[in-house]
This record gives C-alpha cells, structure tokens and sequence, in this order.
C-alpha cells in the first residue's frame, strides 16, 4: 500500500491505494475526532464492469473508493537477479495500442503468467488541515456458502494504535522537516528486511523521528514490473508508508514498466484549460505540491535523453518554478546532475546538467535531491554557471541563496 496527501489540495485531501487479492474485496475506515468509525466499502456484484465504486459523505467529509481487477506481472521463475518470464498483461489492439486485459478478458488471454490483483484507491476530501487521522484497510471475503469474512490491516499488522494519516500543513507553518530516502532497489526479501533496519533506527530516534512527510527519489525495486518485488517493498516498508505521506519520482528501474502509475496516485498537471497534461506514464509522472511555505517539484527523468529533459517537462517545469510563491524551493529527480557517482558522466545527466543548473539557480531553489548512483554526495552552492561557492559555517552548515545545493 501506498498514501499521500493530494497533492492538488494537501491540506484538505489525501488518497491510500493498495492491492488485495483479486477475491478480496475491501473497507476503507476513518476514525474522526469524535471517535466515530466511517466505513465505506466495494464487493465482488461490480466486477464484470472491472470496476467497483461507493461513495460517503459525513461531517463535510468525502470518501470515495473504487476497486479494479488488473492483471499483474508475475515472473514464473524468479531468482532475485532475474527472473524468467513469457507473460504478457497487455496486448495490441486493432489500432496497435498496447491495452491491459481485463477481468472479464481472462479466458481469453494467450498463455502466460498473469495473475490478477485486486487495485483499491480511496480518495478523501474535506478533511482539516494540518490534523491527524486513524484509518483501517480490511480485507473482505465471501465464501462459496455466502459466509462475508473480514481481516484487518491494523490488527495483523499489530501496530500499537493502528495507522495515521496526517494532512498538510498550511502555508502560514514555516517550520517542518521531511525524510529524503532513494534506490531502496531489492531484489529478494532479505534485501528488503535489512534496509528497512536503518530505517527503525531512524524512527527510533529522537532527532530523527518526527518527519511530517517522505520524498523518494526512486528505484524502489531492481524490475519495476515485478509485482513479487513490489510486495517486498511495500509491505517491509508498510509502517513506514502507511503513516506518512510519500512522493515518488520513478527511477531508471521503474522506466517503460508502469510502476508509478500502477502503485502511486498524484494529481499531476493541467494545462491553461484545466485538462492534464499529456506525460508518458510508462515511464513515470512529474508534478509538484505545496507544503507549509515551500514549493516541491517532482521531475521524471525517464524522459531525458542526451538533448536533456524532454520539452514538454521543462518547459512545465520552467512556469512552475516562476509562477510559485512559495518562499522555499525543492526539487526531486532520480538522476542526479551532480554526485560522486560514475552516471555523472552519463549523457542524458551532461544534458541536464547544462540544461537545468541555470535554470534552478536563476528561479531560487534551494536544494535539488536526486538518487541513481548509489552514493552519498553533498555539493557546495552551486551557481547559475556551474561554479561552486563555499558560504560554509564554521560549523559548516550551508546557506542557500547565492546558489543552489545537490544532495544525492
């Protein structure tokens, strides 16, 4: 499962999505602060259509949830290096269109290794800002005999008070700190169980435990269409990603898999007429949000190439950075354009180092996060022609805005 603030309206709004077995239907439930439990739910009577929606409405507040049955790449042998397939999920239509099959579509499937899941987004509007939630995912059954059997995320998870979920602070909040995270990248169970090790050390930590929200720069699993490594990733991780919102920006190992798109959910631009912009899902999404009184732009570098970040994207990006208001600037891409790593001399990186540096430098950001190299690299400031300028402390604690720091 995966949860997020909206990142349209972040202080009102937020969406959780997750996967069920496709017998396995499911129960959002809101606890507001009276105490009252809300429930809304969809079952198995709207699955012919492949979809299934309710709706809720109490206290000013929204609730919808819609569940789909989509088929799932699921290796047929897998060795954690690699994995051997022949399945498919998709096929061409009369007009050459790749399109995923459906539920009802099974029987007529070639022979592979598609498995369905079951997809559930709940979204919730009118919601306060800057509050925190009690929410449940359940589980629910039906048995051959009609016998309904539930099971709750919170109870086998057995997490002390269940899970939360937090809006967005408002713009008038000017403190509030964040946890940069990049290239969890598994292959197998242990690699996942060992990573999620530091991550307990954090939230056990009291410098470090009291996070409002995570960035990730990506490469959460090594093959972003491998679904039995998302399940690693999202269920090791689970009391990290069910209690605090989440922004993904996909990484080399999720490009021309869907696998933002299949297991995040983000409201993502619209052009002058309110119609959203067309991107390239297979390979990612890019969007950006508020935050207190900061402005987060979350770039997909998927689409670079060795002329640099494609048109559309940067010339997005460029009225969205001169168009905030917002007094701090952060941005978050999976390849970084400067690090200790070798990829900083691969093109498409060159590219968007000559592209973007100015860029960011002449519209104030302050700090730019990225992953890829598998490497820790801080930059000094960084100006709009590539110099670097040291305006170090004694302490040497630096200060933006003569320039703009790298942190991969």
């Amino acid at each position: 499962m995966t949860a997020a603030f909206d990142t349209k309206n972040p202080t009102t709004a937020y969406t959780v999505k997750f996967y069920t077995a496709e017998d396995v239907f499911a129960t959002f439930k809101l606890q507001t602060k009276d105490g009252v439990w809300h429930s809304v739910s969809t079952s198995e009577e709207f699955r012919l259509g492949d979809t299934s929606a309710s709706q809720l409405t109490f206290d000013g507040i929204d609730i919808s949830i819609t569940t789909q049955t989509k088929p799932q790449y699921i290796p047929l042998i897998d060795l954690g290096l690699a994995c051997l397939t022949h399945g498919r999920v998709d096929y061409e239509d009369e007009n050459g269109v790749e399109v995923p099959y459906v539920y009802p579509e099974r029987d007529s499937a070639e022979a592979n290794s598609i498995i369905y899941w079951n997809v559930t987004t709940v979204k919730i509007t009118g919601l306060s800002p800057d509050t925190t939630y009690n929410y449940d995912l359940v589980g629910v059954y039906t048995t051959s005999t009609g016998e309904e059997l539930t099971f709750s995320l919170k109870e086998y998870s057995n997490e002390p008070g269940g899970f939360t979920l937090r809006t967005a602070k408002p713009t008038t909040a000017t403190s509030f700190e964040f946890l940069a995270i990049a290239d969890i990248q598994g292959m197998i169970q242990g690699m996942y169980s060992s990573s999620y090790e530091a991550v307990k050390r954090l939230l056990a930590d009291e410098n470090t435990k009291n996070f409002d929200f995570i960035i990730n720069a990506g490469d959460m699993v090594d093959n972003g269409k491998n679904f039995n490594q998302w399940g690693y990733a999202l269920n090791t991780y689970q009391p990290l990603f069910a209690n605090y919102a989440q922004f993904f920006c996909a990484g080399n190992h999720e490009g021309n898999t869907y696998g933002m798109t299949n297991f995040f959910d983000y409201a993502t631009p619209e052009d002058e007429n309110g119609d959203p912009l067309i991107q390239d899902v297979l390979g990612g999404v890019y969007y950006s949000f508020d935050y207190a009184n900061a402005h987060f732009v979350v770039l997909n570098t998927n689409d670079a190439s060795p002329a640099g970040l494609g048109e559309t994207q940067f010339n997005w990006l460029k009225n969205d950075l001169e168009t905030t208001t917002q007094k701090w600037k952060f941005v978050l891409m999976h390849k970084s354009i400067f690090s200790g790593g070798s990829h900083s001399y691969d093109g498409e990186v060159v590219a968007m180092r000559a592209q973007l540096v100015p860029l960011f430098a002449e519209n104030g950001v302050n700090i730019v996060f990225g992953g890829h190299d598998h490497t820790y690299t801080s930059t000094l400031l960084i100006d709009k022609d590539g110099n670097a300028i040291d305006k170090s402390t004694s302490s040497g604690i630096q200060y933006t805005g003569d320039g703009v720091i790298y942190i991969t």
